[in-house]
């Protein structure tokens, strides 16, 4: 494990800044997605909440709220975050979200409940397959409840749980 992280830290100069970044591979990183609001905003915060429930079924993720947008990025290059979905502004009239690319620094706008979908092409892009959590991607889909909020839903899910509990209640009863 030593040697991934020594290869994989490097330093890089962006605007006459220095940042550290930890170029681990998708595969090895803590995190696979980081989920910040633009800011501490009452509009903004719930909405990249839901953003994080439905990504968490599939993805290692993490919510960060704490703090400016660009010590967020640096602290995620830091720990090999691949990639940052920001919550902003437009977000809320378009439903789009910021993604943000660890290695080219690169940012696109994206439809909040096409993320999996473009998570996958990423991964796809670098040459192999990743399931990412323990669900498939092609296996989660988004959908609206009642109050219109996004979740993700998938069956395989839904029916690992209910083997653990029924796992977990044979065993007390033993």
């Amino acid at each position: 494990m030593a040697a991934f992280l020594l290869s994989a830290f490097d330093e890089d100069t962006v605007g006459g800044e220095s940042r550290q970044i930890l170029r681990l591979h998708p595969r090895l990183a803590p995190y696979k997605v980081a989920v910040l609001p633009l800011s501490k905003n009452e509009r903004l915060s719930p909405v990249a909440r839901e953003v994080a429930a439905a990504l968490r079924p599939v993805f290692q993720i993490d919510y960060d709220e704490a703090g400016a947008i660009g010590r967020r990025y640096r602290r995620h290059d830091e720990i090999g975050t691949p990639w940052c979905v920001t919550i902003d502004g437009e977000t809320l009239s378009d439903d789009t979200v910021t993604l943000r690319d660890r290695d080219s620094l690169e940012q696109t706008r994206v439809k909040a409940d096409e993320l999996p979908d473009h998570f996958r092409d990423s991964v796809a892009n670098l040459g192999f397959d990743l399931e990412l959590g323990d669900l498939p991607l092609d296996e989660v889909k988004f959908s609206e409840t009642e109050a219109g909020k996004r979740k993700a839903v998938s069956a395989a899910a839904k029916s690992r749980r209910k083997e653990r509990r029924g796992e977990r209640r044979s065993r007390r009863r033993s």
